[in-house]
């Protein structure tokens, strides 16, 4: 764990009653890691549509993300594609419980993973980077696939020191993750990857137009990407891998995908690197497309400050 910040604490002030709801629902998520996997994913299937119907706004970026990303399709597909979503969605918020405080052997047991040679293989050498995208079962990966491995990582701080503490210590659990959050900085994530750890980072969000940021490729649209990866590859000459993983809805069993290293990244080109990064995300998406997380707003920010395309007249 990070030494610098007391993430894992219980502090008298959690206890309050604005968060009462939060330890409500964390204790939803433990009794519902006692349902048959295959009753969960129906409930999941029937909570999906609920949210479906209720969220009108998630529920137009959704739509507006798959028109720019598949335009190609039919618009029946692409509904077809926004209903899964939302169940697969529902699924993933449920399974929390599982992938937060499940046991390495529970996690054994519904995980199956591909491709860990790429990640284990390249330990204590020059190092590895392994970027994650913001599928529905993010959670499921990071606890299954690192469990393991010596690992740094980063979060970002949530506001609800309950959910921020959930987090912090479904992350460190297994006693050998050092997790730091956003605004610390860089400099433990480099020391971790010099030291020979694998750093876990998930890169994908749309954080604006600024020196940290350049516009890549994504599914065809120019979209508002991270040079975090890059610039730690260079810093490093750590390798770079992409997983993602992938849930099936029927047995409630899930399987992360680790690619082979995505190629050279130590040349100062953050715009050829973070193509390269965004085409390692479309080939994975691909595989299961109503699993990635559809509801964010991928292409907020566009070049040359051109018009939301989220924005509703």
């Amino acid at each position: 764990m990070s030494k610098s910040d007391n993430q894992g604490q219980i502090t008298p002030g959690m206890f309050r009653p604005a968060f009462w709801p939060t330890w409500s629902a964390l204790f939803c998520l433990w009794l519902l890691m006692r349902l048959p996997r295959v009753w969960l994913m129906r409930v999941g299937g029937w909570l999906g549509d609920w949210l479906r119907h209720r969220n009108h706004k998630r529920r137009h970026i959704a739509r507006i993300n798959l028109e720019l990303c598949f335009p190609d399709i039919s618009d029946r597909h692409r509904e077809q594609l926004l209903i899964e979503h939302f169940r697969y969605q529902a699924r993933g918020l449920i399974d929390l419980g599982l992938a937060c405080m499940g046991s390495r052997q529970q996690l054994a047991r519904y995980h199956e993973i591909q491709g860990i040679e790429h990640i284990t293989g390249n330990l204590g050498d020059s190092g590895v980077i392994v970027i994650g995208f913001h599928s529905i079962s993010m959670e499921m990966a990071a606890a299954s696939l690192l469990s393991d491995i010596p690992l740094v990582s980063m979060m970002k701080r949530d506001s609800n020191p309950v959910i921020n503490r959930f987090l912090y210590r479904s992350r460190t659990r297994f006693r050998k993750a050092e997790v730091y959050m956003r605004d610390q900085g860089l400099r433990g994530i480099v020391r971790g990857v010099r030291q020979g750890k694998a750093c876990y980072l998930v890169p994908d969000e749309d954080y604006g137009d600024s020196s940290h940021t350049v516009f890549a490729p994504f599914f065809g649209e120019p979209k508002s990407t991270l040079t975090t990866v890059s610039r730690l590859a260079i810093k490093t000459g750590a390798l770079v891998v992409a997983c993602f993983c992938i849930l099936d809805g029927k047995t409630g069993n899930y399987k992360s995908v680790i690619r082979q290293p995505l190629g050279d990244f130590s040349k100062h080109d953050e715009v050829e690197n973070a193509k390269r990064i965004n085409q390692a995300a479309e080939e994975l998406i691909r595989l299961a497309p109503e699993q990635y997380m559809w509801t964010f707003k991928l292409f907020r920010t566009r070049p040359n400050g051109g018009a939301d395309p989220y924005r509703q007249s």
